[in-house]
């Protein structure tokens, strides 16, 4: 134990004994005079009006798209960029004219309620939100906002993979049968749900059957015998089309050197939620699965059949072991 001197110890209770008598001998407001009360209600004045200047000077010089760009140079993933883009773009669309310096934490919980109540998936909200914390916390680091409010945001709705929720066999053929429906539509609006049909059959083919990304679909070639390739959060994956996904290509004359580049990943998410909406309300299937789903689907379908944990890892394009345990857990295909 260190020993403290005579000296050190006076010195300290001298000091504290100073602030104390400074505290207790502080005025309090009805010790001022008129004159006192008027020079500190100027100063406050002064403060506000100062911060106030701070902060309109930091809107009229504030560049909020050159900022979103250096914010989406942080991310590696082509695709990541584009989906936060997308989800940044509708938060900045909600907040209208007003300033995203000036937003406060109602307002975020209000933009949370917007979302619950345009009907989006769990999934989908949860992104938006991070997508508009991601950029907040960008901004606070650049000093533009001083709160990030999204962050550790109350009320978020659970995902269906919190809930373990993932499409079955039934719910698969359900679908397939309502896209050769659409495949078949005759009427006002029928060439336009023939062309999203025969989309919608390819990727939920090539999802359910090799467990791409929707994210990487942008990028897929295949060449005449089947081998494809595509760009995967900043990763390459190989691989052979089984012969469904291969039959629907050339039945629907799809060009294999790029087969979805009229479209982009937010789109092909779009058809998907507007289809598998419609179908929901009309009581065909119990949950509006997103695209992701369809790989949930492909990850449990793939396991269950080989059992080979490493095998699974491969199929999924996981780094490591680890992290295809922890998927297969918690969609409760691994126990």
């Amino acid at each position: 134990m260190v020993a403290i001197s005579k000296e050190v110890k006076e010195l300290v209770s001298n000091k504290l004994s100073k602030q104390i008598k400074k505290i207790l001998n502080s005025p309090e407001l009805n010790d001022l005079n008129e004159a006192q009360i008027e020079k500190l209600a100027k100063s406050i004045v002064i403060d506000n009006l100062k911060e106030q200047l701070k902060t309109e000077v930091k809107k009229s010089t504030l560049d909020i798209e050159t900022l979103k760009d250096k914010w989406l140079l942080t991310f590696n993933s082509d695709s990541t960029r584009i989906n936060y883009n997308h989800n940044v773009e509708q938060f900045l669309k909600w907040l209208g004219i007003k300033s995203i310096i000036d937003l406060k934490a109602i307002e975020a919980d209000d933009y949370l309620q917007f979302l619950k109540n345009s009907g989006l998936q769990a999934g989908t909200i949860r992104f938006r939100i991070a997508a508009a914390s991601s950029f907040s916390n960008y901004l606070r680091r650049a000093d533009v906002i001083q709160n990030n409010y999204f962050l550790k945001i109350k009320g978020l709705p659970k995902t269906k993979e919190e809930l373990k929720i993932i499409p079955s066999d039934e719910d698969i053929a359900i679908i397939e049968e309502e896209l050769l429906n659409e495949l078949n539509a005759t009427g006002t609006g029928c060439m336009g749900k023939q062309r999203s049909a025969k989309v919608m059959m390819i990727v939920l083919s090539i999802i359910k059957n090799h467990a791409l990304r929707i994210g990487a679909l942008e990028t897929l070639t295949v060449d005449k015998n089947g081998k494809f390739i595509a760009d995967s959060k900043a990763d390459t994956v190989r691989g052979i089309l089984n012969p469904e996904c291969m039959t629907l290509i050339k039945e629907f004359n799809m060009d294999l050197n790029h087969l979805f580049k009229t479209y982009t990943t937010a789109s092909l998410k779009k058809q998907f939620e507007r289809f598998l909406t419609r179908l929901y309300k009309d009581k065909k299937i119990d949950t509006i699965f997103s695209p992701h789903d369809f790989r949930h689907y492909a990850a449990c379908s793939y396991y269950k059949r080989k059992l080979d944990i490493f095998a699974t890892m491969k199929f999924l394009n996981h780094k490591n072991v680890s992290t295809t345990q922890i998927y297969l857990k918690g969609l409760g295909a691994l126990e």
